[in-house]
């Protein structure tokens, strides 16, 4: 919860129940015997985590970790999102001189690609190292000119960038998996395509392996981590070329295709679902960024009031409002939020009104 108020104090703390954590980490799985020495009932509300920053001019959060220390032992350490998206707003807070409408709706269409900035000066300096590279490799750097940091519907380069880093990050969960297979931590007839041991914070650790070539990560078919590195990449342009043709076609809009789809579309024939489905348009943004965009989840709204300003206020919807499919105005409001546009918060001049004549019914 972040609250402000007219004297310009502002605050964060989290509402709803949080545990007394006792002695035994509570973070794992652990014996049944064991659970009295783990939760010791409820926090009082004032041991709650506050924090308040009578110093700044704004508070942000975006899903990742506010506070450390003893604070975040008591509400737990869970799958929080890395920092880059918060610090991008962040970083736009700051430069703002006036506070408005206009102003702060601008960081919600942010899509520096933060993230893979480092991943772009790595695979970039990886290629031109490379020796006699194949024509892949040499459509591949071309590919990689054109990178704009940004995650745009126009932008091979950053496709074949963010494919790199899931492959190097496969590639790593498979030779985890195989040295847990070695030393019998998990058994061959596991399903071993259902483990998947790297999480959200695991991105700290990637780089380092990145970077630092340890020789006692190699799997034991690998020589080097040059041509370690050098499967990945070529398995990321096999898979971008499976896909597109050629690496050039492989723009991230083609990636990146709005699936917003009514619950009941599954069970009609095609002609009657593109009726209630929104059209597959093309989506700008990612994740680790505020223009958080994906095929099925991303921004559910744009809405920025302040109270008693109301009529500045905005708020776009994707789908639109009204969720009736034969209602006129069925996906109205949904192209504003795929064009950038902004929806006024309140409503206009009234096209239709229902009037409702209550009569007096015999018994």
């Amino acid at each position: 919860m972040l609250v402000a108020d007219a004297a310009g104090d502002i605050g964060w703390s989290l509402t709803g129940r949080l545990p007394q954590r006792g002695q035994t980490r509570s973070d794992r799985v652990i014996s049944w015997q064991n659970a009295d020495e783990s939760w010791q009932g409820w926090l009082a509300p004032e041991d709650y985590p506050v924090l308040q920053q009578q110093d700044r001019r704004y508070l942000w959060t975006a899903n990742n970790r506010i506070i450390g220390g003893d604070d975040l032992q008591k509400i737990g350490v869970g799958q929080y999102e890395l920092g880059a998206r918060g610090w991008l707003i962040e970083q736009d807070l700051k430069q703002m001189q006036t506070v408005d409408e206009q102003q702060l709706i601008k960081p919600v269409f942010n899509n520096k690609a933060v993230m893979l900035e480092s991943w772009y000066h790595h695979l970039s300096d990886f290629l031109t190292q490379l020796p006699n590279p194949d024509d892949d490799l040499d459509e591949a750097k071309q590919v990689l000119d054109g990178w704009t940091g940004r995650a745009q519907t126009d932008d091979a380069a950053y496709t074949l960038v963010k494919t790199y880093r899931k492959q190097f990050r496969k590639h790593l969960n498979n030779a985890l998996i195989a040295r847990m297979l070695e030393q019998v931590i998990v058994k061959p007839q596991t399903d071993l395509d259902r483990i998947w041991l790297l999480n959200r914070q695991s991105e700290g650790a990637l780089l380092q392996l990145r970077d630092q070539h340890p020789e006692h990560w190699l799997p034991a078919d690998i020589e080097s981590w040059k041509s370690w590195q050098l499967a990945m990449l070529k398995a990321a342009v096999d898979e971008l070329k499976e896909r597109h043709g050629n690496l050039a076609d492989a723009r991230w809009g083609s990636e990146n295709r709005l699936k917003m789809h009514h619950p009941v579309a599954a069970a009609l024939p095609t002609f009657l679902a593109q009726r209630l489905n929104m059209r597959d348009d093309e989506l700008a943004g990612d994740a680790d960024m505020p223009l958080a965009q994906h095929p099925h989840q991303g921004q559910s709204m744009r809405f920025i009031v302040a109270p008693g300003r109301e009529e500045q206020g905005l708020l776009t919807m994707p789908g639109g409002q009204s969720g009736h499919p034969l209602s006129p105005f069925y996906n109205s409001g949904h192209e504003d939020w795929i064009a950038f546009k902004h929806t006024p918060l309140l409503p206009g001049k009234p096209i239709h009104r229902l009037r409702l004549n209550p009569q007096s019914v015999s018994p």
